[in-house]
This record gives structure tokens, C-alpha cells and sequence, in this order.
């Protein structure tokens, strides 16, 4: 029943819409236009439905795309800086020791004093032996230099002058321990106390000097003769020493000298001390 009054009314609507195409001609011109567009649209939805599926399947694809793992393993190994430290196993030769250094000799012990006058040091550590003694004094008036054992008992006058005074002199400890300078002046002064090696000091054979002074000579075995000089107008006192500190008096004379002493050399000779107390010049030669 519904079915037939639809039918009815779409034969109705066509009939109306005939009947007015009839009275107005330029609704052909209408429908042929909006037929057109109609047309112009399906040709473009065509295009794009045709379209969309493949930029839809491009899409899609994209992240189907098959991924790849980094092989780690193959990065690690081919960088120097993975490869495994290796520990270098020291080797240990043993090589050839070069001979031991001869002993040194004994260190040379060493003092030095200063003082502007008077003075009495302190205890000097001294051993036995030969012992040097090197003065230089600034004044005008009188400079004298005593050796004082522990007790302060008197054992060697060592400098008594007037005036300016510079000096070496040397005496030969007995035994070793502690000794003391005494000193009487009235302006300033130095003093250096040593223990040299007679044996280590390079020998000569001819010496000079001005007042008091010690020269080392170089004497062979065998009696040898000594000529000494000495220009000065005071005592004029020498004497030698061989290495083990034992002296012997040369020359004990008052004013000028020129003479020749005989002095008889042991063993196989060596380097000995001669030390000269005088006011002027001297001379020492091995003859």
C-alpha cells in the first residue's frame, strides 16, 4: 500500500516538473548546468578515491619497513680501545756490577772561629795527630793564641805577635779529644782549625813562604838534604812531619839563615810537613 502511494507521488512530482520545464524553457539550461557539475564532481571523487589508497598503502608500509639490529659485538671489536689489556711480564736480568768504589779517606775535620777581641771557645772534638791552625787577626796591639786541654791547662802557645797577623801553624795532637783555643786581642779575628792527611796532599819539591806558613814535600827514601833560607830578623823555628804526625825539628835559629840539613827518609818516602814559624820570608828545597 505504501509502496503504490510512493509511486504516485514520484509520477506526480515528475508530471509537475515536466509541466514547468514546458511554461519555463531556461530551466533545461539549469539542469544541464547542475548535470556538468554533478559529472566535473564524480571525475574528481574518482581521482582521489584512486589516489588515497596508494598515499593510505605508502603509509602503512612505511613502518613495516624490516629493522635491523646493531650488531654490538662487531662495533666493540673493531675499536683498539676494547681489545683486552695485556700485562707486560717484567723481565729481570741480571747485569754485570761494576766494582766497588775504593773506601774514602777519612772526612778532614773542620773548624772555624770568629770573635771582635778576646775569647775562649768551646770544647774542639780534636783527634790524634797532625792539627792545623790558620790565623788572621785586624789589630795593632797584641795577638796571642793558646792550646788549653779540657782542664785548661797550658799545652801549646800557638801565635804571639804585636799587630796585624796572618798565619798557619801546626802541632801534633797526642791523643784525641776535646781541646780549647784561648785567645787575647783587641780586635776582631778568624780562626780555622783542621786535620788534614799528610799522605793526601800533593808534594813538591821546592816551597816559599812569608811568616808562618806549612809546604808539603814529596821526599824518597833514603837520607836526604833539606836547604832552607830565611830572611827575617825574629826567630826562624822548622820542623817536619811524616804522615803519622811525628815531627822533627830542622832548623832552631834567630834572624837570617842559609843552610842545609840532613834528614833521613824510611819506608818507601812519601809527602811530609814542613812547618815554618818566621817574621820574614823562607825558602824549603829537597836536594
Amino acid at each position: 500500500m505504501m509502496e503504490q502511494r510512493f509511486n504516485q507521488f514520484v509520477e506526480k512530482l515528475i508530471g509537475n516538473f515536466k509541466a514547468s520545464l514546458r511554461r519555463s524553457p531556461w530551466l533545461w539550461a539549469v539542469v544541464a548546468l547542475l548535470l556538468v557539475l554533478l559529472a566535473i564532481r564524480g571525475a574528481a571523487s574518482k581521482g582521489n578515491d584512486t589516489a588515497t589508497p596508494a598515499a593510505s598503502t605508502a603509509a602503512i608500509q612505511a613502518p613495516q619497513a624490516k629493522q635491523y639490529p646493531t650488531p654490538p659485538a662487531a662495533a666493540v671489536e673493531s675499536s683498539p680501545s676494547a681489545l683486552p689489556t695485556q700485562v707486560a711480564t717484567p723481565v729481570v736480568t741480571t747485569a754485570p756490577q761494576p766494582p766497588r768504589p775504593a773506601p774514602t779517606a777519612k772526612p778532614v775535620t773542620s773548624y772555624t772561629l770568629r770573635a771582635p777581641g778576646t775569647f775562649v771557645s768551646q770544647s774542639l772534638a780534636l783527634d790524634k795527630g797532625f792539627t792545623t791552625f790558620h790565623f788572621s787577626y785586624q789589630g795593632g796591639s797584641n795577638f796571642i793564641v793558646k792550646l788549653l786541654d779540657s782542664q785548661g791547662s797550658d799545652l801549646e802557645l800557638l801565635v804571639n805577635t804585636i799587630g796585624a797577623y796572618e798565619g798557619v801553624t801546626a802541632i801534633s795532637m797526642d791523643k784525641s779529644g776535646p781541646y780549647v783555643l784561648s785567645v787575647e786581642a783587641r780586635a776582631p779575628w778568624a780562626a780555622e782549625v783542621a786535620q788534614p792527611i799528610i799522605d793526601s796532599q800533593p808534594g813538591a819539591k821546592s816551597a816559599n813562604g812569608t811568616g808562618d806558613g806549612i809546604v808539603y814535600l814529596s821526599l824518597p827514601s833514603g837520607l836526604r838534604r833539606l836547604h832552607l833560607t830565611n830572611a827575617g830578623r825574629s826567630n826562624f823555628i822548622a820542623y817536619i812531619y811524616n804522615g803519622a804526625g811525628e815531627r822533627k825539628l830542622l832548623v832552631n835559629e834567630i834572624g837570617g839563615y842559609d843552610g842545609t840539613v840532613a834528614q833521613s827518609i824510611s819506608g818507601k818516602g812519601g809527602t811530609f810537613a814542613i812547618v815554618v814559624r818566621s817574621s820574614g820570608t823562607w825558602t824549603v828545597v829537597a836536594q
